[in-house]
């Protein structure tokens, strides 16, 4: 949400959301080869990484509600969809034309049947699953929980942050943990409308929330802890959690890497250490299409994996040039859809000129 240069400095985000983009494209790489029986000792668990996608979410919405005080939670989710959908739409479209191509099928067969998530909606809770490009499900939770947040703050701030949104965390984690005992799922309904993606959603962009307002109040006391303390204890939070987790099954655990992701979050909000890094054009550069990457690498995956046969052995190599391929493809999306933005932007503004004209 942030523009320029203040986008890339006086916190460590970029950093850590290129990292556990990483994560996902990793964890869903090795989980369609034969990485688990030939290194048994690494565990099926990043799945969590998205916990911090969802909380680092909440602290920029937040974020973007003290500074923007006069925009509505309808003004917020249109400039949203605007920046997301894009992307999000080359990748849909990419997505369906290899699965077109790959069943021999009319590419209506393909779209057709899965128009909610052409429509980013595929997280209302229909129970519809395998989605076309699974991992878009997480856009498709932000957006609902987005929009379901960012109004009961606009509307009720103080009932919200001192009632509501304790209440809230409380609900979810506990319906988390008694459903599923794990925050690994993502597509059940079960009952009214109790989607375990939106919950997940909820319960990550709700401490989130907290997480900005928390890392605002004691601004002071956290830049008083020296920056190599703080640096260390961060990098400890974030890399500690994925070590744990890609070595201990147990899913329990999910729920203390919330917590530790929340206080990741509030220090990496403070952290200017990594600032020289953060200007790199490496780290800038992957920064921007980190959500192409996102949205890409399941495509990345099908293709090499009928290139490469990688689910009937392993090869590390392929690793490499899976994140390679990613990037490359990332780069496509990410330019064709700022080319397509920036063509309406100009033609909007054209518009706007004849008519004051």
């Amino acid at each position: 949400m942030d523009s320029g240069k203040s986008r890339y400095m006086n916190n460590s985000f970029s950093i850590w959301r290129i990292v556990f983009t990483l994560a996902i494209m990793l964890f869903h790489f090795v989980d369609g080869t034969p990485f688990y029986s030939k290194y048994p000792m690494f565990k099926y668990h990043w799945y969590i990484s998205v916990e911090f996608f969802f909380i680092l979410s909440g602290f920029l919405m937040m974020q973007h509600i003290e500074n923007s005080p006069d925009e509505d939670e309808l003004g917020y989710i249109k400039k949203r969809i605007i920046r997301l959908y894009p992307e999000y739409f080359i990748a849909f479209m990419i997505m369906a034309i290899l699965r077109s191509f790959l069943k021999g099928l009319n590419i209506f067969k393909i779209i057709i049947p899965n128009w909610l998530e052409l429509f980013m909606l595929q997280s209302i809770g229909t129970n519809t699953f395998p989605y076309l490009n699974n991992p878009a499900w997480y856009v498709s939770a932000l957006l609902i929980g987005s929009y379901i947040i960012y109004f009961l703050i606009k509307r009720c701030r103080i009932v919200f942050l001192r009632f509501i949104g304790p209440l809230l965390i409380m609900l979810c984690f506990s319906y988390m943990f008694r459903e599923y005992g794990r925050l690994e799922n993502f597509y059940h309904t079960e009952g009214f409308l109790l989607n375990s993606a939106l919950i997940r959603a909820v319960m990550g962009l709700t401490i989130g929330t907290y997480c900005y307002l928390i890392a605002k109040k004691n601004k002071a006391v956290i830049e008083n802890i020296p920056a190599i303390i703080r640096t260390i204890a961060e990098t400890g939070i974030f890399a500690g959690v994925l070590a744990f987790a890609l070595l201990i099954e147990d899913g329990e655990y999910d729920f203390w890497f919330v917590a530790l992701f929340a206080a990741g979050i509030v220090l990496a909000s403070q952290n200017r250490s990594f600032n020289r890094l953060n200007d790199t054009f490496i780290v800038k550069g992957l920064d921007k299409i980190s959500y192409s990457m996102y949205l890409s690498h399941f495509t990345v995956m099908i293709i090499l994996g009928n290139l490469l046969k990688t689910s009937s052995e392993w090869n590390w190599i392929n690793v490499f040039i899976y994140i390679a391929v990613t990037i490359m493809v990332a780069c496509v999306y990410y330019f064709i859809a700022n080319a397509v933005v920036k063509y309406w932007q100009r033609s909007m503004a054209e518009k706007q000129d004849e008519r004051q004209a």
